[in-house]
This record gives structure tokens, sequence and C-alpha cells, in this order.
């Protein structure tokens, strides 16, 4: 304990507060631009802690108090003069551990909502752990052995010939199974959906009124591939 009390007075770290690693992208990435981002983060009044990964990346330690308060601080997190189209942020995982376990682990949850962030929504500026649990904790799976099983009968819907079929699936769970919705989303008649629908169910053997097929199908949409 009197270890752990010396590095949290060397870091100035208050050991009874949890933390969460935020992770800055910069898209374009120059020495000039990473020194304004530190200067700016660095000021007093944040009371935060910053640390330089690399030219393009740049961490945040931020106190957790709750998610609406970390929510604010994401929109003065960089200075007003940044245009959204140069930096992506992903926020990690708040968890309830000691600090030597939780930091470690909030900065790879951070990682990984940032790399799912970047493939899925790149439009986006800000990706939250919380607002992408899912993905980002299946995001282990991907290339296991189980992983591949888990998606196998998937498979020919990975192809150029069914690519269709795969973004139907995608926008069908992204819609909530809202045959509605995601015909709206997809600009196709329902019965053209339903159509698609089938089709999935014949190539992959799996079906949407069964509980275990229609997980494997939505996981498919997860996992990668």
């Amino acid at each position: 304990m009197e270890r752990d009390g010396t590095a949290g007075e060397i870091f100035s770290f208050d050991l009874n507060k949890s933390r969460v690693v935020v992770l800055i992208k910069l898209l374009n990435p120059a020495l000039d631009n990473l020194q304004h981002l530190i200067n700016y983060l660095e000021q007093s009044e944040f009371a935060q802690d910053v640390a330089i990964l690399s030219l393009d990346q740049v961490v945040v330690l931020k106190t957790w108090q709750n998610s609406t308060v970390l929510s604010a601080q994401m929109k003065t997190l960089l200075p007003a003069d940044y245009s959204k189209q140069d930096y992506k942020i992903a926020v990690g995982a708040c968890l309830n551990l000691p600090l030597f376990e939780q930091l470690p682990l909030s900065f790879q949850s951070a990682q990984s909502t940032l790399s799912y962030g970047l493939k899925h929504h790149p439009r986006k500026g800000i990706y939250v752990f919380d607002e992408n649990r899912l993905p980002v904790l299946l995001a282990g799976l991907s290339h296991s052995w189980q992983g591949n099983e888990l998606i196998k009968p998937l498979s020919p819907l990975f192809s150029e010939e069914n690519a269709i079929l795969y973004k139907t699936l995608q926008q069908y769970f992204l819609s909530n199974c809202d045959l509605y919705l995601t015909a709206e989303k997809l600009f196709v008649h329902p019965n053209t959906l339903r159509y698609r629908l089938n089709k999935i169910e014949q190539i992959t053997g799996l079906f949407f009124n069964k509980i275990d097929d229609k997980l494997t199908l939505y996981l498919g949409t997860l996992l990668e591939h």
C-alpha cells in the first residue's frame, strides 16, 4: 500500500478516484499541431493528466464522475479552433477496479473503441465504449477459432455476389429488426426486404425465428471477418 501511495504522489494521482482513458487521434498529425494540443490540454483548470503516445495519438486521464458529466467534458476537450475533421476521440471503459488494473483495461477498451468507430462509423467524431459495448467486447473474439466457427454459416454472405444481402442483414440489426425502418433505410419496398431476408435464411441455413440462429446472424455482423 505504501508503494501505491508513493506512485500516486509522484504522478499526482488521487488513488481513491476512478479514472477513464480518453484517446485522441490526430488525423493530420504534425509537430506544431501536437504541441498546440498539448499546451491546451495541460492547462491547470482542466485538472487532467496528459501523455503523448505518438505524433498522432494523445492519452488524457479524466476523473470519472458520471456519463453525463463526461459527455459535457468531451465537448470542450479540444481547443475551439480545432476542426471536427482533424481528430477522433475514443472514451474507454470506467471499471470498478484498483487503479493499477483499471487504467490498462480502460486504455485497451479505448483503443478497441477507436478501431471499431473508425471502421464502422467514420463520420462520427467521438466514440464511447458504453455506446459500443457489445462489438468492442467481441473484438477479442474476432479471428479466433471460436469467432471463425460463429461466422462460418455466414461466410457465403461475405462474397461479392452476396454483398447486398450482407448489407441488408447489417441494416436489419442496426434498425433493431424493424422491417419497415430497415426498408426505409435501404430505400427498398418491404416486400423486397422480406425476399432478401428469406434469401439469407436459405443461404446460411439460419432462421430469424430461432433465437440461437438470430443471435448467430447478429454476431456475424459484429465480428471482423
